[in-house]
């Protein structure tokens, strides 16, 4: 919709006399006074016509379109009603026995789809219902005192009651119970407390001026039923209200009725847009908004589409036809142009978007000029209070300006759970334009919420003011509207010291000194954009820049480090530049800018023309900056740019879809880091961080889906986690692989073009993707895994049929400890023997697949998922996975597939599929491997098993198994990288050393001992690659003398890398008054909040230090909360994740969730997080109680 809350739809189909749309709006069924039903389907942006029915011989009278079995009910004047039924192929109908004599005027389907009513000219209304012997509908009629044409019937929310509006001037309210339908229970209404008998005659009621009945239309709480009728009359009949007439047997009545007499021309439809207020349209062009005052009585509130909404002196209707007549007889253009949108009489109106209360937030008009129309039917609502987001807030003064009057220091208050702040009106005021001012204050905090301050740690510490609105903290800042479907634009202005800098999204407009050492920054006015978006920084800043096109491009840091900015700066203009290439989109603002931030929760936030960072993730120091930590750079540079596309151009309309900007920007991050730096060997890594990395999350039952309802605001961060960042990148990816990747692109860039500046949805993005998908469906499949919690497993066998291959797959959730029956569309890849690639798509539990003859190849065998392009995991039968062992050892498989056979094998073990002996054996095939990317797997699994086993007697005998694993590659790569080596080897190096260290090789921790006392000698790191690793051995092997060498180089370093990487290894000492120490130092103003969480990720390591953190974490809680600030934040989160997911006993856990409850840690927001910490610990409890023994066994069988 626009800026003006309506839609417009253009159907080339001339005038529209009955319209209905399909469950999602992305179909509509509409006749234009003819015998025929055209169907019209979004594609591409475009609604364009795809089916027609001729199967009426008369002008169709009604449409009805059951959005849940997706029927379509048609009637005409040719006495006849039809049901269509699409098959996936095609509609196919099914009769409707109406036995009616006279033409059929109406239909209408019941709410649970199960009958629908007919209005006809015989005096009778049928409500037919499905005879699935005959596969026809039936008709029961209805007949009891109707004495001419039905014009209207609708339906009671219960199934049971139906409201009949006719010519004979009549409003009734009938019984249409059906027992086989609708069951025993009583319906319980006001119209009547049981089921009556079908058929019977519940109410009555006649109008004061009589005249015939256009439409007639329940509330939706089903209290109330209002009718228009054709002397320009609306009426309300409330079932609760007493009536002021005798109800007899013949005319029963319920309730009170009420009319209005209108100034307008007849209405020809009505709906209820709650259960208070209506919304009429007919004759005027235009649609009326009446309200139930508080009186019970029916009044005007305005018209819904003139340029003025004030009441006029009445008008008769004669007045109006004779005015329309003039203009008909008018030749000039202007005079025959209505000043409506519509142009010609309206012919029906219809709820388009409801709430499950049955409120409708949308509606849609159909008129004779061919045009539909969607209206927003929040901005047309009375108010008598206004109520923002408003969090941790002030606010003094609120003043409300309208044209004609205002209201001054209303009173105001708060909702601190939800954010908001209602500021109360004297009386009720209609929709009209106005201005709020509100003065207000606030408390800038250090919790890196909202606006914060951070200090600069210089020779002269300084103060630097950040804005982190991301998801809802824009509200502790300014009082807004504050979710991302309100989008607006924002003029920013800040006085600050005039030795300060002060940047926001937009350029500076002018610079101004308005009282001494004081300046004020006021900016350009930004673009339509939600409220999280929005951000300044003011501080004493350095920056470096560069241009592309028309876009300034700089990164700003503070004093000292703008060099260091460099790199980040080019890969943001290479970043630029592909982007705009492969969407086709330009980028809109006339600036970019990067800002490192010295204390940042995030790795970064992508504030639209200002994106801030954590230093670490953007500045990059030559010498002292590792090789990971570039590519971080880069990946984390390129990703918070794709969200300048994603997620500031078209934005989600809800945090339920935070995927569709979280999950893209994962995604193109990839894509577009491949592009640039193409020797990072990225897509080899995105099995690693991604695939395997999501998997992990959500093998537990307490993950969530990719599309999750959020229905508490403390929800929301929660979410922002490897299901909604690297899963629904996955799955996006498997559509691309999918689609092909040419069709993917055309599809992004239509969905960019036409939700610019716009909120957008699921099916926005995916109707645009199908419509350049050359027939291939998505919808289905693209729900089924966004809105499916976990991932399958698929199990694979072959058998031999007459020489032929055939695979038999089946498909079931993969689950710790349990079953599902959740069913996915798979798109499965068949590598056979890496000579041909085949695909199948398993919709069903099971399937099979021909793979044509066998050969006589005795190196022969077949992969599923190829190149790890589904999510899914895979579990051979024992002779398909003895056919792919020769082949991981000889690397005739390719990376990406060695990577999943080894990441899917010891998934089934920790999933208790498999055990750990046959996993290990397997190991043996892999002792070749080289590659960085199955060696993160094979390390990530012995870390899982070091981690269990440091509860037990087999610790020391499981180390010394492991180095002969780890040695081959070590005495492979050596300690000193070679000039010119590939990356990824230089990611590989530092796991294997630190390994190899931890495991006992004592001339790698010599090593260690060594470089890092070189360089406190001389200041220069000779291999920053390895310096990480290297600081957990000295920690580790170093005792309380290496552990002070850490903490020297923490506090005397500047760099963040570097900071970051000492908090984590001092946490690994061995000395346990060593790792009190660093945990009391969290605390403390030398340790960063960003910083915090570090500590407890390196105590984690080994289950001693684990132990002390625990009760460190106990004796502290208070100050660890406050300084966290939320119990929800990330921050927290992850200390939480460090002391609970590497425990392995249940008793433990339990005690250590009680202590959380007891404090109140376990809220709304942190409570998803918690549960999966606590089903980590039972993931492990239960390895350990299945595997020792064959662990035992196969440490035996070694020698060990």
């Amino acid at each position: 919709m626009d800026c003006s809350g309506l839609e417009k739809i253009h159907l080339d189909i001339g005038l529209i006399s009955c319209y209905a749309f399909n469950k999602d709006r992305t179909k509509v069924a509409v006749s234009s006074n003819t015998n025929e039903v055209f169907i019209y389907a979004l594609k591409c942006g475009d609604w364009v016509r795809t089916d027609v029915f001729k199967d009426h011989n008369l002008r169709v009278t009604g449409i009805d379109w059951a959005p849940e079995t997706n029927r379509i009910v048609t009637c005409a004047q040719d006495k006849t009603a039809y049901v269509y039924n699409y098959n996936g192929e095609k509609w196919i109908f099914s009769c409707v026995v109406a036995r009616l004599y006279r033409a059929a005027t109406c239909v209408k389907w019941s709410p649970s789809e199960t009958k629908f009513a007919i209005g006809s000219c015989s005096k009778v209304v049928a409500v037919c219902s499905y005879v699935k012997e005959t596969d026809w509908w039936v008709a029961k009629p209805i007949r009891k005192q109707i004495y001419s044409m039905i014009s209207s019937v609708d339906w009671h929310p219960n199934n049971v009651l139906l409201a009949v509006g006719g010519m004979d001037f009549r409003t009734r309210v009938y019984s249409a119970y059906m027992k086989e339908l609708d069951g025993d229970k009583p319906i319980g209404s006001c119209w009547s407390v049981k089921n009556e008998p079908f058929g019977t005659l519940l109410a009555e009621y006649t109008g004061h001026n009589m005249s015939w009945i256009n439409a007639v239309k329940f509330s939706p709480s089903g209290d109330r039923l209002c009718w228009v009728s054709h002397n320009s009359t609306i009426y309300m009949v409330d079932s609760r209200g007493k009536s002021s007439e005798e109800s007899t047997k013949k005319s029963p009545k319920v309730g009170r009725m009420v009319s209005l007499k209108t100034p307008f021309l007849p209405f020809s439809s009505v709906i209820w847009l709650n259960n208070d207020e209506i919304v009429a349209g007919g004759f005027n062009c235009f649609p009326v908004l009446y309200r139930v005052n508080k009186d019970a009585n029916l009044e005007f509130v305005c018209n819904l589409d003139l340029p003025s909404t004030k009441k006029s002196a009445p008008m008769s209707p004669m007045v109006m036809f004779k005015n329309l007549e003039s203009r008909a007889d008018s030749s000039n253009d202007n005079d025959i142009h209505l000043k409506t949108l519509h142009q010609s009489a309206i012919t029906q109106i219809r709820p388009h978007t409801t709430d499950r209360t049955g409120n409708v937030s949308v509606f849609s008009s159909a008129a004779y000029d061919g045009l539909l129309i969607l209206w927003d039917a929040n901005i047309f609502s009375s108010v008598n209070s206004i109520t923002l987001n408003s969090s941790e807030l002030v606010i003094t003064d609120a003043t409300l300006v309208l044209q004609k009057k205002t209201y001054e220091k209303l009173d105001v208050s708060y909702d601190e759970h939800f954010g908001t702040a209602k500021m109360a009106l004297p009386e009720t005021i209609a929709p009209q334009l106005g201005k709020l001012h509100l003065t207000y204050n606030g408390i800038i905090k250090d919790t890196l919420k909202g606006l914060y301050k951070c200090t600069v740690e210089d020779e002269k510490p300084s103060t630097l003011l950040v804005t982190q609105f991301e998801s809802r903290y824009a509200r502790c800042v300014l009082p807004c509207w504050d979710e991302p479907v309100y989008k607006a634009t924002f003029t920013v202005a800040l006085t600050v010291p005039e030795q300060l800098t002060a940047i926001s999204n937009m350029p500076v407009e002018k610079m101004t000194e308005n009282e001494p050492g004081w300046k004020m920054f006021e900016f350009q006015k930004s673009p339509v954009m939600s409220t999280y978006l929005l951000a300044f920084v003011i501080g004493k800043l350095e920056f470096v820049e560069k241009t592309v096109g028309n876009t300034v491009c700089r990164v700003y840091t503070v004093p000292g480090k703008s060099n260091q900015g460099l790199f980040a700066l080019d890969v943001m203009i290479s970043a630029l530049k592909f982007y705009e290439n492969i969407f086709q989109v330009p980028y809109t603002l006339p600036k970019l800018d990067l800002v490192g931030i010295p204390n940042f929760e995030a790795g970064a936030m992508e504030n639209w023309g200002l994106v801030t960072y954590r230093e670490s993730c953007l500045l990059l120091k030559s010498g002292v900056t590792s090789a990971r930590v570039r590519q971080n750079i880069a990946l984390t540079v390129a990703h918070e740019i794709a969200h300048m596309w994603f997620g500031n151009l078209v934005t989600i309309e809800w945090w339920t879809i935070l995927f569709l900007t979280e999950g893209f920007a994962t995604l193109m991050e990839n894509i577009c880091v491949d592009h640039i730096f193409p020797e990072f060997g990225i897509w080899g890594q995105f099995v690693t961080d991604h695939i395997s990395y999501a998997m992990a999350m959500d093998a537990l039952r307490s993950s969530h889906a990719i599309e999750v309802e959020i229905s508490d605001p403390e929800e929301i961060d929660s979410i922002f986690d490897a299901v909604s960042y690297s899963k629904a990148a996955c799955v996006i990816k498997m559509w691309k692989d999918y689609m092909g990747e040419e069709q993917f692109y055309k599809g992004l860039q239509l969905y960019l073009r036409k939700y610019s500046y716009q909120c957008a949805t699921m099916e926005n993005l995916i109707q645009m993707l199908e419509s350049v998908s050359k027939g291939k469906c998505l919808m289905k499949m693209a729900f089924n895994w966004t809105q499916t919690t976990g991932f399958p497993m698929v199990e694979v066998s072959m058998e031999k049929v007459n020489g032929t291959r055939r695979l038999l797959f089946s498909q079931k959730r993969f689950l710790a400890d349990d079953e599902n029956n959740s069913l996915w569309q798979i798109p499965i890849s068949i590598s056979d023997s890496g000579k041909a690639i085949h695909y199948y798509l398993l919709k069903e539990r099971s399937g099979c697949f021909e793979m044509g003859e066998q050969t006589n190849d005795a190196n022969q065998f077949i992969k599923i998922n190829h190149n790890y392009s589904g999510f899914y995991r895979v579990k051979y039968s024992d002779e398909m996975l003895r056919m792919l062992l020769p082949a991981v050892e000889a690397k005739v498989l390719d990376e990406a597939d060695r990577f999943s056979l080894c990441a899917d094998s010891f998934a089934f073990v920790t999933a208790g599929y498999t055990t750990v002996y046959q996993y290990l054996n397997m190991l043996d095939s892999f002792k070749n491997e080289t590659d960085y990317n199955v060696w993160m797997e094979i390390d990530r699994a012995v870390v899982f098993m070091d981690n269990c086993l440091q509860r037990t007697a087999l610790y020391g005998r499981f180390k010394a198994a492991m180095i002969p694993l780890y040695e081959q590659v070590f005495n492979r790569l050596g300690v000193v990288g070679s000039s010119g080596e590939a990356h990824t080897t230089k990611l590989l190096r530092p796991i294997i050393i630190r390994r190899m260290g931890e495991y006992g090789h004592q001339g790698v921790v010599k090593m260690a001992i060594e470089e890092v006392d070189d360089f406190l000698c001389d200041g220069v790191w000779r291999n920053a690659d390895l310096r990480q690793m290297f600081f957990m051995l000295i920690a580790q092997f170093g005792g309380e003398p290496g552990f002070q060498k850490l903490r020297l180089i923490y506090e005397s370093s500047s760099s963040s890398e570097i900071r970051e990487q000492c908090l984590m290894a001092m946490g690994q000492s061995p000395e346990l008054n060593l790792v009190k120490q660093v945990l009391e130092l969290t605390l403390t103003d030398k340790v960063l909040l960003q910083d915090m969480y570090r500590v407890y990720f390196g105590v984690r390591r080994f289950a001693k230090n684990n132990a002390v953190a625990w009760e460190f974490f106990k004796d502290n809680v208070q100050n660890i909360v406050h300084k966290c600030g939320y119990t929800s934040s990330c921050l927290f989160i992850y200390i939480i994740d460090s002391l609970f997911s590497r425990q392995c006993c249940m008793v433990k856990a339990k005690e250590m969730e009680d202590f959380c409850r007891g404090v109140n840690l376990i809220t709304v927001g942190s409570e998803l997080r918690f549960k999966q910490a606590l089903e980590c610990v039972e993931v492990n409890a239960k390895f350990l109680e299945r595997n020792l023994p064959s662990i035992e066994r196969w440490l035996m069988e070694k020698g060990f």
